[in-house]
């Protein structure tokens, strides 16, 4: 995280914040990365086990989809937690830097947060 530090002009006060938040988070994203995971495979399952929509399917595609904005609410209030740590003249550019991972999560990686 030391980027955070160096693009962002981060106190060693505000950095410790930051890495705490980090690791709090890190923890609860693992955990939703699993849950998409599992209710993805759920729906593809049932897709591939079955020649039209079912109400099966229906569901599932409801859950990923829940699943997914749950990780994105969670994400966001990460973002916006860390945000508040910063000096007031580098939060929009932090913003503008993470907001489109909230965005467009299609685009997500496995080092979105690193």
């Amino acid at each position: 995280m030391d980027w955070l530090r160096d693009e962002f002009h981060l106190t060693d006060a505000q950095m410790e914040k930051a890495a705490a938040l980090h690791s709090e988070y890190e923890a609860s994203c693992e955990t939703m990365c699993r849950r998409i995971a599992e209710t993805d495979a759920r729906l593809a399952s049932a897709i591939r086990s079955s020649t039209s929509i079912t109400p099966e399917i229906a569901a599932a595609i409801a859950e990923t989809d829940r699943v997914r904005t749950d990780c994105r609410i969670a994400m966001l209030s990460h973002f916006y937690q860390t945000a508040a740590l910063m000096p007031e003249s580098e939060r929009q550019r932090y913003l503008d830097k993470v907001l489109p991972v909230v965005l467009h999560p299609g685009e997500m990686h496995d080092d979105h947060m690193r």
